[in-house]
């Protein structure tokens, strides 16, 4: 203890720096104790605030911990469950063990001090310049609608909390809105010669528009940056669909069609589907393609380049989806196994059949809308899963398609094995109830989410809710058991045979 005679020093007394070094050179072991380490959190927990500590609460202690405080603060009785202690007594205690204040003391113990206020603030000061750098950026000066698109982005936040990561995209978009090309976006306040035109093909902009891969190439030197799933894509989609008034896109057509009105075209050829039969008619690309498929009998992999080629003979382009005469349906399987058995089956007389092999990609979706549009109802038929369910409801409500023997009595018909029994109601095929208008996107059910059901067999997983038959949904995840396409696939073929006895021959036969 200090003499009475003797003043207690602290860290503000010109003597706390005359110390001898040899009290100052390593911590006593008796501060490391574990009893004490409550205590270093708490102390140094709150000297990390940035703001002026005077008293720290310490709790809960157990009993050992609260009589090891006692002796480190000289106090007879026992501090409590949960007790302030004052900064101030602290120092004068551990100046007396070791001739160091509690700040040197936790440094050493825990770890550096931080100052959360002033990092607060920095952060709240870099937030706010990220704000006024995005709306006086000078391509959101130029367009004033960007405006509305720079609040939105605000109103969501940052990415990942980061300040920096933020501006990366941002500048990421930005730099793409000011190399769409010219003419790609409304006519309002451009800088002169359009946001961008440089980097164009000799000629102008290609027919069709200048390709996504190339545009994402040349102004993020990544052919991939602007992919549907990247958030560069999401902020560039949502300023244009603000410039263009339109909703953002949810689906893949949509962003393809938004892309398209600032002139620019998405990969065209890598995405296929699967196409027999007498679907299309005309002189274009995928029609002429597909009658030589269907003289040999095999399916076509279209593109939606191929799709949209238009009768190169009478000139006319982009109207290349014209369907074949007489076709009033095509039948839509989602699995290319029961379109190779049907082919295998009929060959050239194969009717009128897509597989969208899985979930429809954009050729998919392009072709059967706008064979809808023309008149040709999609029947739909898929696997018996939470998948297959949410496949058949997107069909439904993107391109009115009309399910074919995905109905209640038909899934009981297949889990008893009668691959002949479907349903002989006049909703068992499709007809009369094609669930026009339905969203499809119903609330999951409790169906065992993978591997296998409770009753044996693959299971269903997450069960949306089937609008064109309320009981499917019921029935599916009473029995949670998944039933795949092709065991129904027998099914399928006979129906299919009967289709195919009413075909034209072949025009090329």
């Amino acid at each position: 203890m200090t003499p009475p005679d003797s003043p207690r020093v602290g860290p503000s007394d010109s003597r706390w720096e005359s110390l001898s070094d040899s009290r100052r050179e390593r911590l006593p072991d008796s501060l490391r104790d574990a009893e004490l380490s409550p205590l270093w959190r708490a102390v140094h927990e709150r000297l990390s605030s940035g703001r002026t500590v005077r008293v720290v609460r310490v709790g809960p202690l157990d009993e050992a911990q609260r009589s090891r405080l006692a002796d480190l603060l000289g106090r007879t009785r026992l501090p409590g469950e949960y007790e302030r202690i004052t900064l101030a007594e602290l120092d004068a205690a551990l100046l007396e063990v070791c001739g160091r204040d509690s700040r040197a003391v936790v440094a050493e113990l825990v770890g550096p001090l931080d100052d959360q206020a002033a990092r607060r603030k920095r952060h709240t000061d870099e937030v706010t310049e990220l704000w006024r750098w995005l709306a006086e950026h000078e391509v959101v000066a130029a367009r004033p609608e960007l405006a509305e698109w720079a609040a939105q982005v605000r109103r969501n936040g940052l990415v990942d909390g980061s300040v920096s990561r933020t501006r990366e995209l941002l500048g990421d978009a930005l730099r793409v809105l000011a190399g769409l090309p010219e003419g790609g976006l409304p006519e309002n306040g451009l800088p002169e010669g359009g946001l961008s035109g440089a980097g164009l093909p000799e000629g102008g902009l290609p027919e069709g528009g200048i390709p996504l891969p190339v545009l994402a190439e040349r102004e993020l030197r990544d052919p991939h940056a602007l992919d549907g799933d990247t958030r560069a894509a999401g902020l560039v989609l949502r300023a244009l669909a603000v410039l263009h008034g339109v909703p953002v896109p949810e689906y893949a057509e949509q962003r393809r069609e938004l892309w398209e009105r600032a002139g620019v075209a998405e990969d065209e050829l890598s995405g296929t589907v699967l196409v027999s039969g007498p679907v299309l008619g005309g002189q274009g690309t995928a029609a002429r393609l597909l009658r030589v498929g269907r003289e040999d009998g095999q399916a076509v992999a279209l593109t939606p380049a191929q799709l949209r080629d238009g009768d190169r003979e009478s000139g006319v382009q982009g109207g290349g989806i014209v369907p074949a005469e007489g076709v009033t349906e095509v039948y839509v399987v989602e699995n290319p196994a029961v379109l190779t058995l049907a082919l295998r089956r009929f060959g050239s007389r194969c009717p009128p059949m897509v597989c969208v092999s899985g979930w429809p990609n954009s050729a998919a979706i392009l072709l059967l809308r706008e064979l809808a549009a023309h008149g040709v109802i999609p029947r739909y038929h898929g696997d018996f899963d939470g998948e297959g369910l949410r496949i058949t409801a997107h069909l439904v409500e993107r391109v009115g398609a009309r399910p074919w023997r995905m109905f209640a009595a038909d899934y009981l018909a297949a889990l008893a094995g009668s691959d002949n029994a479907g349903s002989n109601e006049a909703g068992s095929d499709g007809a009369g109830s094609d669930g026009a208008g339905s969203d499809g996107a119903g609330s999951d059910g409790a169906a065992s989410s993978g591997g296998e059901s409770r009753r044996g067999g693959p299971a269903t997983g997450s069960v949306p809710d089937t609008p064109w038959d309320p009981e499917l949904a019921a029935t599916v995840r009473e029995h949670g058991v998944a039933v795949p396409e092709e065991r129904v696939a027998e099914a399928l073929l006979e129906e299919l045979a009967r289709a195919a006895v009413s075909l034209p021959p072949s025009p090329m036969g």
